[in-house]
């Protein structure tokens, strides 16, 4: 006979194995009374670790071919916690707390992070890739002239910013010079 104590949590009070699930730290006694009668007694302490969350966080675009930054924010659980972001290829420490990445195509980065009791907690990020630009020059008039001759430079529309650098190294913007 099986005698589990208290029952909050149990499955089940009169069996060999029930399955605890209490909602607190909760030490459990058991009392087994063989045919004879004879009493024996022991007790488990079940502790309930609190719960750990994760939050990634990094740019939700970014340029084609460049670098960005991930962060994970923990909260809950017990430190020290361990870290994981996948894929692993693309990020420069996949077993740091935060990380860079370089992106070539549209990404998803996951970060798991484990705390000293084996609790964990996953979260996803998704960094979409914008296509690098590609800017064309059209010219206003032949590109070979004589000295003294000037040409206008045209961008192509469409970009919010334009900068040009002179042979001097000086620089100007505009879509056009």
């Amino acid at each position: 006979q099986y005698e589990w104590s208290p029952a909050a949590g149990l499955s089940a009070t009169a069996i060999p194995m029930p399955v605890a699930r209490p909602a607190v730290t909760t030490l459990y006694r058991l009392i087994v009374t063989d045919a004879f009668g004879c009493q024996s007694r022991d007790s488990a302490l079940v502790t309930v670790a609190p719960r750990v969350t994760v939050k990634a966080a990094g740019p939700a675009t970014a340029c084609q071919g460049t670098s960005i930054h991930l962060v994970s924010t923990v909260k809950g659980g017990e430190a020290p916690f361990t870290y994981s972001w996948s894929p692993s290829t693309s990020v420069i420490a996949p077993l740091a707390k935060d990380t860079d990445a370089r992106l070539d195509s549209t990404m998803t980065f996951h970060v798991r992070v484990t705390d000293r009791n084996g609790c964990n907690a996953e979260e996803s990020i998704i960094v979409r890739v914008l296509p690098v630009p590609r800017p064309r020059i059209a010219a206003g008039g032949p590109l070979v002239f004589c000295e003294g001759d000037s040409v206008t430079l045209m961008a192509e529309s469409g970009y919010v910013r334009y900068k040009w650098t002179l042979p001097n190294g000086s620089t100007r913007t505009g879509s056009s010079i």
